[in-house]
């Protein structure tokens, strides 16, 4: 998102909230750089896990000892692994501590720091950056700051669609609108008679929900985020007034798309992993059908709630290339009836691990590393600019 769709959204028109400035404001360092840093970060795995496969030298440390043929200063560097944004999971050691440090990182030295899980420490670029600028707002400037992340998690989802997925099978629409104007819901696939209605959420928990095992703490958080109320309407009761719409309003005020559909599948799509995680579906499923009955859509079949990360979203991109989104779905669906597990356990097309065949992210990783070493002066062992390549 940071790279892709803020841009992307820029060149339409001014952005609400400038977030490099801001971003630059809270750190002291840029958000330029940051990105370089997450870059090298992944570099560094991909280096790690070669000398795994061939059976070299275990682990080493990420940073002084890694970024030391660099043109960076040792200030930049300390700051950077400083905001514990980046090193979540990993070890940090010195001649007087040895423990597990979750997102805090002492600014002490010297500290070597071992990353233990680089896949989560990664997930954490965009989000550390929406919710630690977050905490740094003024109280009457967060809601709006949030708010704004919306139609860019949006436009993510949009531009995955762009670029990965047949448009034989499915077709999508960004940010559909009834006669009057106003949204339908973030998204709506079609796919044949289906259609599928796509709340996408940004909303990512906290460390003390996630971690703390109360279970009155992430239940507040679903209903809060993703469930809502008839009045202040998220992603169920969202979903839920669409489907009302669809049974009371005259057929020439809904968008186009869905004047032939004889199926809806709805659908939440989560930034962090807790969309495909287990029980959250489940429960999140059991409030969509608590808020509508059934027997009022005879003519129209509506499918269980749908719930799924945008990990999940992107390693579904390879199969969507060759297939309908919504096989996909009502596969989770009648693999998983009580829709308990996650999306990936319950899938026969979407399967865990890193996402494959995503080639536009190729091209984007191999601009980044041109930039990275460009602008990290990235040096050989013999002084001479830096060359390498994604294989």
């Amino acid at each position: 998102m940071l790279a892709v769709n803020i841009p992307r959204l820029a060149s339409k028109g001014p952005l609400q909230f400038d977030v490099p400035a801001e971003f630059e404001k809270v750190f002291g360092f840029s958000l330029t750089d940051y990105t370089n840093f997450m870059f090298s970060l992944l570099l560094h795995a991909m280096m790690e896990r070669d000398a795994r496969q061939a059976n070299a030298d275990p682990p080493s440390p990420v940073g002084h000892y890694w970024l030391k043929k660099t043109t960076l200063t040792e200030e930049t560097i300390h700051k950077v692994l400083a905001t514990g944004i980046i090193l979540a999971r990993c070890i940090s050691t010195s001649q007087r501590t040895a423990r597990i440090r979750g997102f805090h990182i002492p600014p002490r030295q010297p500290l070597h720091y071992f990353c233990l899980d680089y896949e989560f420490a990664l997930g954490k670029l965009e989000s550390g950056v929406i919710y630690r600028v977050l905490d740094n707002l003024e109280p009457d400037r967060k809601d709006p700051y949030l708010s704004s992340w919306g139609p860019i998690f949006e436009d993510y989802l949009a531009w995955l669609f762009e670029s990965y997925v047949s448009t034989k099978y499915n077709t999508y629409h960004s940010s559909p609108r009834y006669a009057d104007g106003t949204q339908v819901c973030d998204a709506i696939v079609i796919c044949g008679g289906t259609a599928i209605l796509i709340e996408a959420k940004i909303a990512t928990y906290n460390i003390k929900t996630k971690y703390s095992g109360d279970f009155k703490l992430m239940k507040n958080y679903l209903k809060s985020k993703l469930v809502g109320t008839p009045i202040k309407r998220k992603g169920v009761w969202q979903l839920v007034k669409v489907i009302e719409n669809l049974k009371t309003k005259p057929i020439d005020f809904l968008p186009p798309c869905l004047a032939k559909v004889n199926k809806i599948i709805p659908l939440i799509v989560t930034k962090d992993e807790i969309g495909s995680s287990f029980f959250i579906n489940t429960y999140l499923n059991e409030r969509f059908e608590s808020h509508f009955r059934r027997k009022d859509y005879l003519s129209l079949v509506i499918t269980p709630l749908v719930t799924m990360s945008a990990g999940s979203m992107e390693r579904a991109m390879r199969p969507l290339a060759k297939m309908a989104f919504s096989t996909i779905l009502e596969s989770r669906i009648t693999t998983d009836r009580q829709l308990g597990r996650p999306f990936e356990a319950a899938s026969k097309y979407v399967f865990k691990g890193t996402a494959r065949s995503l080639p536009k992210h190729m091209e984007l990783l191999t601009g980044a590393l041109d930039d990275l070493m460009k602008d990290f002066g990235m040096k050989e062992e013999d002084g001479s600019p830096a060359k390498m390549t994604l294989d």
